[in-house]
């Protein structure tokens, strides 16, 4: 939880910087700049981190990832309870490969047809509650203005990020569905919460347009208690 969620608390904290600067051209400038320390602050203080993540260090996460794959994968001890996303070959490459079917694995399986046991089953109805909802979020927003928001707002883009890079890491090393129901659960009130608002705000969008006027999110960037009186008035009648 501490690795994925700093780095993306780390791009909250530098969005909130850019995006007061007002210069279309600075921002141009400073968000590959932003972008590549971001990172690399991400990277020295996990790394500094290392002797306390123990087995979870950077330089042991790829061993950490096979061995935990390899052993969850074992039918004989999972009763068969277990899905496969692909084999490794031993480098980063190969695990970033599998980040589709690994990010899906952990929002959205067990699938119904998957579920073998009273206690899959409800995970099963969760997770297709969880797929119903990014769809219909998806539909009602539009893929535009979904991603829109994503990018816009900063709350919104810390959420997600944080929701997509647990989903890739809990699904590439847990290749077990009992493990993966348990392991998730940080991941979900973001990614839920993440929707909700999300449809939220096509349906301002939607008011706004039609009352002929401009939607423009950076009166959301910082949520609607920012909102101008004139602007409340709208959304309220």
């Amino acid at each position: 939880i501490f690795m994925v969620l700093l780095p993306a608390t780390v791009l909250w904290l530098f969005y909130f910087r850019v995006i007061k600067i007002r210069s279309i051209l600075v921002r141009f400038i400073l968000i590959p700049i932003a972008s590549v320390l971001m990172v690399a602050v991400s990277f020295f203080i996990l790394s500094k981190l290392g002797d306390y993540l123990d087995k979870f260090a950077l330089e042991g996460a790829l061993e950490t990832i096979e061995v935990t794959q390899n052993d969850l994968v074992n039918e004989q001890s999972y009763g068969g309870n277990s899905f496969n996303v692909g084999k490794f070959d031993g480098t980063w490459g190969s695990v970033l490969a599998k980040f589709p079917v690994a990010t899906n694995a952990a929002l959205f399986r067990p699938y119904i047809w998957e579920s073998n046991s009273a206690v899959m089953l409800l995970s099963g109805l969760e997770n297709l509650w969880v797929l119903v909802i990014a769809i219909l979020a998806v539909l009602r927003s539009g893929p535009f203005f979904a991603f829109r928001t994503m990018v816009g707002i900063p709350l919104i883009m810390m959420s997600m990020t944080f929701a997509i890079l647990f989903s890739f890491i809990v699904g590439v090393t847990t290749p077990n569905f009992g493990a993966l129901v348990r392991f998730k659960i940080p991941m979900v009130p973001f990614f839920i919460s993440s929707l909700y608002v999300m449809v939220f705000m096509a349906s301002v969008n939607k008011q706004i347009k039609n009352r002929g006027l401009k939607f423009v999110m950076d009166e959301f960037r910082m949520g609607t208690s920012q909102l101008t009186s004139r602007m409340s008035q709208i959304l309220s009648s």
